[in-house]
This record gives structure tokens, sequence and C-alpha cells, in this order.
């Protein structure tokens, strides 16, 4: 049994792993800061003291000593300062927050300190309710919680969503987005309503994070040009439409300038 200093996300730790963690019994654990990245186990008398740089490396630092609590010296230099997951949050039921929660504490006892959910159209999105309709999808207040949580743990989290295709969820609804749609999963890139429309998951999906990162997916819209973009003779749109992918890619970067603003 490991003691830890007081705080929200050691008791957290304490009440998923109550054999491992607690805040008032066991051998005392305290945390000393590091200027190098990594972490550093000794024992002092009767006490742990881990060095750490970040917070997720005390985490982590806490991980090896739940695992072997023998340890009386170690030292930890991770291999790469990007250290992430992502979740599958479009397929299937869409992980609940307190399911999600507990999978940061796992994480966090592993270094994880990046963490994003895939999320192709299960989160809010102001002003188009139909994103999301009944396929679980999360509020900006949910995501919110999460990315606080996350952050206790040491753990930045940023949106992952698609802003062309794998959108067969949205576009299913054809009475809304018909001018939208190019083919059944994929945005049609040369309507002005979708550029309005890629705007708003955006910032929608920016909402609720701290982070200034953001993955806009982008990947596989393989019949591109081929539905209600098809001109007739146009070869580029025969052979592969890649200045019209090259085009909407330069716009989305673009777009994804308001981040920074």
């Amino acid at each position: 049994m490991l003691k830890l200093p007081s705080g929200r996300a050691h008791r957290e730790l304490g009440r998923v792993f109550p054999k491992l963690f607690s805040l008032t019994s066991g051998v005392a654990v305290t945390s000393s800061k590091r200027l190098r990245p990594g972490f550093a186990i000794g024992r002092d008398g009767r006490r742990f003291v881990v060095e750490h740089q970040t917070l997720s490396d005390w985490f982590r630092g806490l991980g090896e000593l739940a695992r072997d609590s023998d340890i009386t010296e170690l030292e930890v230099t991770p291999e790469f300062d990007f250290r992430g997951l992502m979740i599958d949050a479009s397929r299937n039921g869409v992980p609940h927050v307190v399911s999600l929660e507990q999978r940061i504490i796992e994480l966090a006892l592993l270094g994880i300190n990046q963490l994003t959910l895939y999320t192709e159209d299960t989160y809010e999105v102001k002003g188009h309710p139909l994103v999301g309709y009944m396929r679980g999808a999360y509020s900006k207040s949910e995501l919110g919680r999460v990315v606080s949580f996350a952050k206790s743990f040491g753990i930045e989290m940023f949106p992952c969503i698609q802003t062309l295709a794998h959108l067969e969820q949205v576009l299913q609804y054809r009475r809304a987005y018909a001018p939208l749609r190019d083919t059944a999963s994929v945005l049609s890139v040369k309507s002005k309503q979708t550029r309005d429309f890629v705007a708003a998951l955006i910032d929608s999906a920016a909402a609720p994070y701290e982070s200034r990162r953001i993955h806009i997916g982008m990947d596989e819209p393989w019949d591109l040009g081929r539905g209600t973009c098809f001109e007739a003779g146009d070869l580029a749109y025969i052979v592969g439409p890649n200045d019209e992918l090259i085009s909407v890619l330069r716009r989305a970067t673009t777009a994804g300038t308001v981040l920074e603003s």
C-alpha cells in the first residue's frame, strides 16, 4: 500500500485501486521536482521519493511503485515527449464519461500524456442538432469534464474529428444536408455551405478543450468528386480529384488558424 499526498487525482487513485493507493495509510510517497525529463525513484528511510519533471512523469513513477513496491532505485527517461492514445468513440456504443475517467487513470499510470477521442459525429455541434442525433454524442460540458479530469492526471486532451469523409452518419439526413453532400460519406468540396459547416465542426470540437492542438481527419475520401461534384468529361474527377483535395486541405489549414486567435 502506498500513501499519497492529498488531492483530487490521488483520491481517485485510491478509489479505483484501493489495495494499492491510500491517502491515510501505507508507505508514504513524496514528490520532488526534477529538471531533466522523466522520473527517478529513491528510498529515503521509510518513504519513497519520486523526482519528476512533469505530472505525467509523477504518475508513471507511481505506476512503477504499484507494480513493484520493493524498488529501491529506478530512473526512467521517456523515449518520446508525445505519448498518446486515440480512443474510438464513433463505433458501436460511445464510452460513458465514467468509463473514460477509469481509462484515464489507467493510462496515467502507464505514462500516457496525450489522449484524444475519435469523434466523427459524436460531439455537440452548435447549430446542428442532427450531428450526433441518437448516437450518444458528447455534450460540451461532458467533454469539458473529461478534459479537466485528464489534466489532473497530467494528460492533455485534444479533439479528433473528420472534416471531409467518414461523415455518413450526418449526410444521411438529406433534407438538411443535401447541399453539402458529394457522396454518401463525403462532403462536397464545391459548396460554400460545406465551408461554413466545416468551420462549425472545428469551432465546436475545439470549444471544450484547453489544448490548441486539433486533428481534422480528412482521410480516406475514396469517392471524392464522384457524386454531386462530378462533371462529365472532367478527367481530373475520373482519374482522381487530387487538385480539389489539395485545395480543400489548404482551406482547412487556413481555417485552423482560428484556434490561435
